[in-house]
């Protein structure tokens, strides 16, 4: 899920079959599509049996869940919107945070708008001012200035008159 943002019921689909070298087939609510993955990530799910196995036999997505779920809780991840579709919103946040573009990620998360993708974004303070930091273009022009080139700053008043 962390490689490629899919749905939880997009991951509990995937049979060997869907499996290719670059890319895995899934089916989601847009119907089925193709989406990019890792050499990771087609190493691991090779190795994993395919459908999905528990202790009793095939998961549900809900068996899914909870595995995942439990993961997180092992990492330390805390709180109510913890599990699966949380991961869905971290790919979201630290693709943008990359450098990676809208349209790339609304295609791989298998939006149909880039409005519904722009929820997945939502930035944190602490991230906003890391991409302010990264493209502030007087940041980017700070090397070339000293003090004495910036302008002065407007007349009290307006008129041309200090105060």
């Amino acid at each position: 899920l962390l490689d490629t943002g899919i749905r939880i019921g997009e991951a509990w689909g995937i049979r060997l079959a869907d499996i290719a070298d670059d890319r895995i087939r899934v089916i989601g609510k847009g119907g089925a599509r193709e989406v990019p993955i890792s050499r990771v990530t087609r190493n691991l799910l090779m190795e994993t049996l395919l459908p999905w196995e528990g202790q009793r036999g095939p998961l549900t997505v809900a068996g899914l869940c909870d595995v995942i779920s439990r993961a997180m809780d092992r990492a330390g991840i805390s709180g109510a919107k913890r599990g699966p579709h949380r991961i869905r919103h971290t790919v979201g946040r630290e693709w943008i945070l990359a450098g990676g573009d809208i349209v790339s990620l609304r295609d791989l998360l298998g939006h149909s708008s880039t409005v519904t993708t722009q929820i997945y974004v939502t930035m944190a303070a602490p991230d906003l001012v890391r991409q302010h930091r990264r493209y502030s273009i007087l940041q980017a022009l700070a090397p070339y200035l000293s003090t004495s080139q910036l302008p002065e700053p407007p007349d009290a008043d307006g008129a041309g008159n200090r105060r």
